[in-house]
């Protein structure tokens, strides 16, 4: 079940990224996408139930750890921040684990964030990436 949940949220995020031609724009999409997760109400039900066996013991009982499960999620950061000069794994982990982290810790707690949380957290990510870029050259 939590692979075709995440399947779907996977597709649909990839679906609503393609619209961006911008990767700033684009790693928006996903974050408002994925925080959606928990902020529209069928889709935090559904987010929940899917979830909720990884809150209990870490595992989905798929055998696949999380981190498995939620590669294909985690993947569509990657050609935005390769677009940005950005290291698509190591930025891409941090972003996932930020974002990710926000909507399950929602989740378990049966809250959803605000619309200003989701786009103060869209800023945060990409204030990251350009504090990222301004220490790379300054190291130049």
């Amino acid at each position: 079940m939590l692979e075709q949940g995440t399947l779907r949220v996977t597709n649909y995020l990839r679906e609503r990224m393609s619209r961006a031609k911008d990767p700033r724009e684009q790693i928006l999409v996903w974050t408002r996408g994925v925080l959606r997760q928990v902020t529209a109400t069928e889709a935090a039900q559904t987010s929940r139930a899917v979830l909720e066996p990884l809150k209990k013991s870490g595992d989905s009982g798929s055998g696949n750890t999380p981190d498995e499960l939620l590669y294909p999620l985690r993947e569509l950061l990657s050609e935005p921040l390769a677009k940005l000069g950005a290291d698509p794994r190591l930025d891409g982990d941090c972003i996932a684990d930020l974002v990710l982290g926000a909507m399950r810790r929602h989740l378990w707690n049966g809250t959803a964030p605000t619309r200003s949380e989701v786009e103060w957290t869209g800023r945060f990510v990409l204030g990251g990436l350009d504090a990222r870029a301004e220490s790379k050259s300054d190291r130049a």
